[in-house]
């Protein structure tokens, strides 16, 4: 149905490749949270609650144009809506395309979305592998205090990984995804952050905001079968997995690298948090022959690592 008043799309990064096109985003009723460098601790808290209370629009008509051609399709209860097309967008020699996505009666949006045209997809954790979280702190609260009381410009990027992951991009073609256990609510938050420190174009996979954001069981599910579906979706390229120590990084990692055998290059885990988790990853995983699981301690030896493993 048409809407008599403008609503704010939110398209999220997607991706493209021979057989398939994603696009996804949500509609809200909600102006969008414009923050800058210089906003104070209150501002940010009151943009935090915003994002966070936020006023889904379900059953809302989406249009997406491509190439002269118009698709529809509607948001589900929580405002979210899905094209998957069975065709190609995208020249060979393109990284990335702009498409129009509008609800009818206002003005489109843009889409972005990434060609998957390497040999080498990148999966990277968010938090405290690229942008410093401290998730591993008493009750979370740093991690809490981080993210609601600094907003994504003032946020502190783990140094050298995004000169690491350029690397990657610029010599290997490497096509990246980013995932974190945040909601889809801090998805601009994320973006936003991740254009400020140079880090290269990416899928974005969240997950929806509830009370399951409280259970590491729920987390890991969700985590796992994303990953486990990007496995199953290019099954002739080769991952490489960057995480970090302070959760369950490099169990998901490792499961999936057993589970896919020969579609994983290298599993690369950031020393952070809890030294027991450490050990046990050192202990428990490294010690498996099939699993090519490596620990850094900074981007120099990321980097080095990673020269290393690469030409192998």
């Amino acid at each position: 149905m048409a809407s008599t008043k403008e609503y704010t799309i939110q398209a999220y990064i997607g991706y493209t490749d021979e057989c398939v096109t994603i696009v996804r985003g949500r509609v809200l009723d909600d102006p969008a949270v414009v923050a800058s460098q210089s906003d104070r601790w209150w501002t940010n808290f009151k943009n935090s609650v915003r994002r966070f209370i936020s006023n889904e629009v379900p059953h809302q008509e989406v249009l997406l144009s491509v190439q002269g051609t118009t698709y529809h399709t509607d948001t589900d209860k929580e405002g979210y809506f899905i094209f998957e097309l069975d065709r190609s967008l995208l020249d060979e020699n393109e990284d990335h395309i702009k498409l129009n996505v509008k609800i009818p009666s206002q003005t489109p949006v843009t889409a972005e979305l990434i060609q998957i045209n390497s040999d080498y997809i990148v999966v990277s954790d968010i938090d405290d592998t690229i942008i410093k979280t401290q998730v591993s702190s008493v009750l979370k609260l740093k991690l809490l205090f981080n993210t609601i009381f600094r907003n994504q410009y003032q946020r502190t990027a783990i140094e050298g990984m995004a000169e690491v992951y350029q690397y990657l991009h610029s010599f290997y073609k490497a096509n990246f995804f980013y995932i974190s256990k945040s909601p889809h609510n801090l998805y601009t938050y994320i973006v936003d952050f991740l254009e400020h420190n140079n880090y290269p174009m990416g899928s974005i996979i969240l997950r929806d905001f509830g009370w399951h954001l409280l259970s590491n069981r729920s987390s890991f599910g969700e985590k796992y079968n994303e990953l486990d579906m990007l496995y199953k979706r290019f099954p002739n390229k080769k991952f490489i997995l960057v995480g970090d120590a302070a959760e369950k990084d490099a169990d998901i990692y490792a499961d999936l690298a057993k589970k896919h055998p020969g579609q994983t290059k290298g599993i690369f885990i950031r020393k952070v948090g809890k030294t027991g988790n450490l050990i046990r990853i050192q202990e428990e995983i490294m010690q498996s022959s099939d699993i090519p699981l490596y620990i850094f301690d900074n981007s120099t030896s990321l980097q080095e690592t990673l020269e290393t493993v690469m030409h192998t």
